[in-house]
């Protein structure tokens, strides 16, 4: 036997092997950074999460797409994100490559009903998509998208004032953080369905903006303390109320004003006379100059010195007074 025969033969047995290993994996293996172990196929990252249980990280990316590689290569690969990744089992889609459609489809990544349920569209997603997973597939959270942050300059320096990576990396660090809480969140209530639980689970969505499931929980926890024994009842109201807002701003600042009524010991008594202030700004009642004097005189009451009272250190105070400036640019009134 001739050695180019030999080698032939050789090489022929490696490709051999490595198709048996696709075939075992059910999919193209696929790491899109170097710096972290990305599992060969979703199989195996649901494997690997029921043994771990840690929640899975699937990104589907496209090679040609540019929100895509700037996600993998600028931020992926930075040590921030690299600390919060470590805490997922981590699988990635190529959303261009075929071998991956039976995931992109179990998932509705790229898939379209009509109201009638009678057409499957094929379309193309925004990319990447970030999908939060559990062992069993059930999906705790997703993200559409990926943007840098936008860029300040120092005048004549000619240099960025924020590194763009290390912005980005923030960022998405965190965002991922508040989806591991969210996630954590979620596995307490499936173990105890309690309306704490409930209104917790629906704050942390109203603050992701989820808005239609925050609904959901929050509503449940009224329900299940409509005597407000435990505080889910009050404070599942408030959000429900903040979340009523942009419909009927009127409205909701007569929820506000039950609220405190009802609740004057509540912890959340400044965020509720904050939202007040945003009610008269929305509301279509009042003559522009009106309500901004009435909002107006709800935003001047966080002003203080006293560093014994509750406004001095509340984290709504600087939203609250940041707003205040704004309305008094609008009545034209001097900055103080």
């Amino acid at each position: 036997m001739s050695a180019r025969r030999v080698r032939l033969g050789g090489m022929i047995g490696i490709v051999a092997a490595s198709l048996i290993a696709v075939v075992v994996l059910g999919g193209p293996v696929c790491a899109i950074t170097e710096d972290l172990p990305w599992h060969g196929s979703f199989a195996a990252a649901e494997a690997a999460s029921r043994e771990s249980t840690k929640p899975i990280l699937a990104v589907v990316y496209e090679t040609e797409d540019s929100a895509s590689q700037s996600l993998i290569s600028m931020t992926l690969t930075h040590p921030e994100v690299i600390k919060e990744l470590r805490n997922f089992e981590l699988f990635a889609a190529d959303f261009g490559d075929p071998a991956y459609e039976p995931f992109c489809s179990r998932f509705k990544v790229g898939a379209s009903d009509d109201p009638e349920g009678e057409i499957k569209l094929t379309i193309h997603p925004v990319l990447p998509v970030l999908l939060y997973l559990d062992y069993n597939g059930y999906e705790y959270f997703r993200d559409i998208g990926y943007a840098l942050p936008k860029l300040t300059k120092r005048r004549g320096s000619g240099q960025d004032e924020t590194n763009v990576a290390d912005a980005a990396a923030a960022g998405f660090a965190g965002r991922m953080r508040e989806i591991q809480e969210l996630i954590t969140a979620e596995r307490r209530l499936a173990a105890n369905s309690t309306a704490p639980e409930h209104a917790r689970v629906g704050h942390m969505l109203c603050e992701l903006q989820r808005f239609d499931r925050a609904r959901e929980h929050l509503q449940e926890a009224m329900r299940l303390d409509a005597s407000n024994e435990t505080g889910a009842y009050a404070d599942a109201y408030l959000d429900l109320i903040i979340l009523g807002i942009p419909a009927d701003p009127d409205r909701a600042g007569q929820q506000l004003d039950d609220f405190k009524g009802r609740y004057p010991e509540s912890r959340r008594l400044l965020e509720a006379r904050y939202y007040q202030a945003v009610c008269y700004l929305a509301s279509e009642s009042y003559k522009d100059e009106e309500k901004y004097v009435l909002a107006l005189k709800i935003l001047d009451t966080f002003r203080t010195q006293d560093r014994n009272a509750p406004e001095f250190d509340s984290p709504w105070t600087p939203p609250a007074l940041g707003l205040r400036q704004q309305v008094r640019d609008i009545l034209g009134l001097p900055r103080d």
